[in-house]
């Protein structure tokens, strides 16, 4: 994942994926802003998110 506005990139695991969005497992997610770009590689320009929900280590996000 890359922050918008930002080169900072975050791995993460993608733990369900739907046509609509996503469950994400980030080991700090207290970094992750509201919205963010997930990309599946380097060159890929990825999926525009918004943060849906947190639990503990888990992300839902909506894809936008």
């Amino acid at each position: 994942m890359s922050l918008e506005g930002d080169f900072a990139a975050r791995k993460c695991t993608v733990v369900d994926i739907s046509e609509n969005g996503a469950k994400l497992k980030i080991e700090d997610p207290q970094f992750i802003r509201p919205q963010f770009r997930l990309k599946f590689s380097r060159t890929d320009h990825g999926r525009r998110c918004k943060v849906a929900w947190r639990k503990g280590l888990l992300l839902g996000v909506e894809f936008l």
